[in-house]
């Protein structure tokens, strides 16, 4: 008879309501529970009537306690066995299988809406001629130990599960990921989740909606590289932070992880297990976020709440490490945070990432990388045990606002520089005010257009360059116009020139190369010429000199000039409320043999790199921009004068007089 009570779909606690077929009961850390050691089936005795237009929800829960020697053969499946009106056994369906389930995966459940009539949304459909069903749970193998906590088949009710269970709707915004999941499914309800991040991204990839991912707590395990589209707004662990953790499939630890499009957002996970970054010295591979290869970033990534966690227990490192040498006793560490302007497309305006409480704790890693010019804004980071906690390359920037170091070797490293386009300008007399102008230009936007595309042809683009691939061309050319025709427009309504110098730049790549193709910069100019020619002739004789002095002496003149005007922007790291504690003690938890030293010692400016810093130390020391500080011992000033500390002219004097710029 069913009892109808809290316990009784738990084997453990009404064990006269299940067969148990050689399992025993026993206390664990979930309470009273089944064990089955072997090819064992846990069937619930109690027939459940299937009634229509009435749904169930099949729901396990197990725990493998001890592993077995082959866990390829050591699968866990549960499912429902189908009984007639007699309640004679019809069938039975396996509904969920466990591979492989491993001690280290913890507690695994399942829950899938069961119907007698075949809805769209259910799990599990039964036989036309079922009328009971049991729940079961199969165990395969041997010398493996499986606990068995929940084995049931409930009527759906909102207390039970939820809204999408039990009113039957997809949530086309959402893709559902849990460790129950298949990788089948659709992935638009809890109770339709996938098993694979990389399958939710593909789901998101084949919609053209906005959609953002949930994973449920576990371990999931990838390859790396996973590309998620544009309108994937969101990657987020959808419970407690860190309670769902990414780990390298054997031989991909060097792999970046998320790679990022515009926009994009990440959230709650523990990447560990292994990550490791490619080099020491000139990452690119082995972080948690990245940008997406090729992606055009106009909208910031985000990163939230995150961790690039240790590959192990800590283990006794004996000294001394070697800093110096990259400390190759403990061996290299993943990376947090790389943002690299190289990797997106040229036309990305804005390659940032923004980074809040995103914490490497990452013996002999990187923590956060700025490189080729990409900026990282980082807030309430703590790095720890990091090799090199925050650092920028070749032009990267970063800003980082009240984060922390802690232990690790070298706090902030900057180095490098890159090459930034300085556009020609106009002469002054030739910029004025013209808005009606730039309204003739907007209204003729298309003939003018039309007519530059058409002396294209004329002056020989389509057999320069062959029918097929101009044709290909048109499109870009003509978006490309729309941008400078905007560009002019500005600048004409404003009586300024910085449009178009924009423009200019934006002709070149981070590094101050143009982005065309090679020969392409003939055709690009004549199509400048015949935009300003169809311009000018709109205009008012004011209006015609400004325009022509922004297309000649700006953007052909700039681009045409050999070399082409540069000048270098360092990399630059600005730490602001800094917190540093053990400065430079090592990188391991175990291999606290050297002293904690100076904050300054542990700051690296190389190759016109700088770092701009203020904060306090684990001693109270308070340092101020420029070097200033404060010594809490003595209560003094020391350091650079406070002039300098404020206005530090003498600095840039000596970096100029240098040669370093």
């Amino acid at each position: 008879m069913q009892t109808y009570t809290a316990l009784e779909h738990r084997p453990g606690d009404t064990p006269t309501l299940y067969a148990l077929d050689g399992g025993t009961v026993t206390v664990s850390a979930d309470g009273k529970i089944a064990r089955l050691t072997g090819l064992q089936k846990l069937v619930g005795l109690t027939p459940v009537p299937l009634e229509p237009g009435i749904d169930h929800v099949l729901r396990a829960a197990w725990r493998r306690v001890t592993d077995s020697p082959d866990p390829a053969s050591d699968a866990v499946t549960i499912g429902v066995i189908w009984l007639d009106a007699d309640k004679a056994v019809l069938s039975q369906t396996v509904a969920h299988t466990d591979p492989a389930p491993r001690v280290a995966d913890g507690r695994r459940t399942i829950a899938l809406l069961v119907g007698l009539d075949a809805a769209a949304d259910a799990a599990l459909t039964a036989p036309p001629a079922a009328r009971y069903a049991q729940p079961f749970v199969e165990t395969f193998g041997a010398a493996h130990a499986t606990d068995i906590e929940i084995c049931a088949l409930e009527r759906s009710t909102l207390a039970l599960v939820a809204p999408s269970l039990a009113q039957g709707y997809p949530e086309e915004r959402i893709v559902y990921v849990a460790q129950d999941g298949d990788n089948g499914r659709n992935g638009e309800g809890r109770d339709r989740a996938v098993r694979d991040i990389e399958a939710a991204r593909d789901l998101v990839a084949a919609s053209s909606d906005p959609v953002v991912i949930y994973v449920y707590p576990g371990t999931y395990q990838t390859q790396g590289h996973i590309d998620f589209p544009d309108h994937c707004t969101g990657v987020i662990s959808a419970t407690a932070a860190r309670a769902t953790k990414i780990v390298p499939a054997p031989g991909y630890e060097e792999r970046n992880v998320f790679r990022m499009g515009n926009g994009g957002y990440v959230q709650g996970f523990s990447f560990e297990g292994g990550w490791r970054v490619d080099s020491l010295d000139d990452p690119t591979e082995g972080f948690a976020i990245s940008f997406r290869p090729g992606a055009v970033i106009n909208r910031t990534v985000y990163a939230h709440n995150i961790v690039m966690y240790r590959t192990g227990d800590p283990v006794l490192i004996p000294p001394p490490l070697d800093r110096a040498n990259q400390n190759p006793m403990v061996g290299r560490g993943g990376g947090v945070i790389l943002a690299d302007r190289d990797v997106v497309s040229p036309y990305s305006v804005f390659p940032q990432i923004m980074a809040w409480g995103a914490t490497p704790s990452n013996p002999n890693g990187i923590g956060y990388l700025a490189r080729n010019g990409a900026f990282i804004n980082g807030i309430n980071a703590i790095a720890i045990f990091s090799h090199k906690q925050y650092m920028c390359l070749d032009g990267g920037e970063m800003i980082l606002s009240n984060c922390a170091s802690q232990a690790g070797d070298w706090t902030l490293w900057s180095e490098g520089s890159r090459n930034v386009v300085i556009p020609f300008t106009a002469p002054p007399n030739a910029i004025g005010t013209y808005p009606a102008e730039a309204g003739a230009i907007a209204a003729s936007e298309t003939a003018i257009m039309d007519a530059m595309w058409a002396s294209l042809v004329a002056q020989g683009y389509v057999g320069g360059l062959s029918t097929a691939s101009a044709a290909t061309r048109e499109a870009q050319t003509r978006r490309d116009a729309t941008f400078l025709l905007l560009s002019l427009r500005y600048d004409l309504t404003a009586g300024q020139q910085q449009s178009t110098q924009l423009f200019t730049k934006g002709m070149y790549d981070w590094n101050a190369v143009f982005v065309g193709a090679p020969g392409q910069l003939y055709w690009f100019t004549l199509g400048w010429q015949s935009l300003r020619d169809e311009i000018t002739a709109l205009l008012s004789p004011g209006a015609q000199a400004m325009v022509t002095a922004l297309i000649n002496d700006v953007l052909i003149a700039t681009t045409n000039a050999d070399p082409v005007p540069t000048e270098r922007a360092p990399s630059t790291i600005t730490a602001v409320g800094h917190q540093w504690n053990e400065t430079l003690t090592g990188v391991n938890g175990r291999a606290f043999s050297r002293p904690a030293q100076e904050v300054p010692q542990s700051i690296v400016e190389k190759n016109l790199g700088r770092v701009v810093f203020s904060g306090i130390d684990g001693n109270g020391k308070q340092f101020f921009t420029g070097g200033a500080l404060v010594n809490p011992l003595t209560g003094q000033l020391e350091g650079p004068p406070i002039d300098r500390t404020i206005l530090p002219r003498a600095r840039r004097a000596a970096i100029i007089a240098g040669g370093q710029q």
